[in-house]
């Protein structure tokens, strides 16, 4: 259950990065700027704002609508179908993971999908960073 959860959120994630032109070039292009930001050793006051800035955008203030509705229902029935989705894969191929394969999954399966989007400058948000550059 844990492994089909994990599956369904990570799916989500990326169905959302794919048919999302808008989302796909925001997060490039703050990509971008954080990457820049990051070569410099040391930054002024300024600098370091806007990596901020950059890093976690404010979002806006929450305001009340029906119109979110479509949008909260859309996404939980995509969520409902990719757990039954991933259900369906598990009984057919039969898979049934013990608790610690679950775990070690659910940790190496992250690194391995944000490489893949890093590959396509999508992802810099991991903690990868932390490499300086190990997997580059």
């Amino acid at each position: 259950m844990i492994v089909i959860l994990f599956l369904s959120y990570f799916s989500n994630h990326i169905l959302q990065i794919i048919f999302s032109k808008k989302h796909r070039a925001n997060v490039k292009t703050s990509n971008i700027k954080i990457d820049e930001l990051r070569k410099k050793s040391m930054k002024t006051l300024e600098e370091q704002k806007e990596f901020i800035n950059a890093k976690f955008p404010k979002r806006k203030k929450f305001k009340w609508s029906w119109r979110i509705i479509p949008k909260i229902l859309f996404r939980i029935i995509l969520f409902m179908i990719l757990i039954r989705f991933y259900y369906f894969i598990f009984a057919i191929f039969n898979i049934q993971l013990q608790l610690w394969q679950a775990i070690l999954f659910v940790m190496i399966f992250p690194i391995i999908a944000n490489l893949i989007l890093e590959r396509f400058k999508m992802q810099k948000s991991d903690f990868s960073v932390f490499f300086k550059g190990w997997f580059k």
